[in-house]
């Protein structure tokens, strides 16, 4: 496995904890690693740094610490959710194929959801998403994280990309 391919495994991580183990917070232990410094050589070898963290460090301390060198896939797959879903929100029942993870989670004030959709599959494939509750709920913004995409806002075309995590926000006008 690559690292986006790594990175899209965490987001079904965080969705079988969320969801399916009922759990009540997701926590990530491996936040940062560093770069591979220059003595490592091989491709597969200096894979290895990027894949574990969420954010890399140069690896030679500048000042007294290792400065920051960039966010991971895995740090913009780990964002969909991080980002959306705030705490006090609460999850939500879906009824969804099995193909997907399909994650919904509803704001306190029961006026926004966020459904995430965790999309391992190497194809594009159209998903339609209804959202009902107390009131009429409308799609406010789409986020993808994707192998050219992090996190970015991107008009919802009713298509989730091939090997992506797509966050939809609803709210009641």
């Amino acid at each position: 496995m690559d690292e986006h391919s790594k990175a899209i495994a965490a987001g079904r991580y965080v969705h079988t904890a969320l969801v399916d183990a009922g759990a009540n917070a997701f926590f990530w232990w491996g936040l940062v690693y560093s770069a591979p410094p220059a003595s490592v050589k091989g491709a597969w070898e200096r894979q290895k740094f990027r894949e574990e963290g969420l954010i890399l460090v140069d690896p030679q301390k500048k000042d007294g610490v290792h400065p920051f060198q960039e966010r991971t896939r895995k740090y913009f797959v780990l964002k969909q959710f991080a980002r959306f879903v705030r705490p006090g929100w609460v999850r939500m029942a879906v009824t969804a194929d099995t193909a997907r993870l399909v994650a919904a989670f509803r704001s306190p004030d029961r006026k926004e959801v966020a459904v995430v959709v965790v999309h391992p599959a190497g194809i594009p494939e159209a998903f339609d998403v209804r959202v009902t509750g107390d009131g009429s709920y409308r799609l406010s913004k789409a986020y993808v994280t994707d192998r050219t995409r992090e996190c970015a806002p991107v008009e919802w075309t009713g298509i989730v990309p091939a090997e992506s995590v797509t966050t939809l926000l609803y709210n009641i006008p």
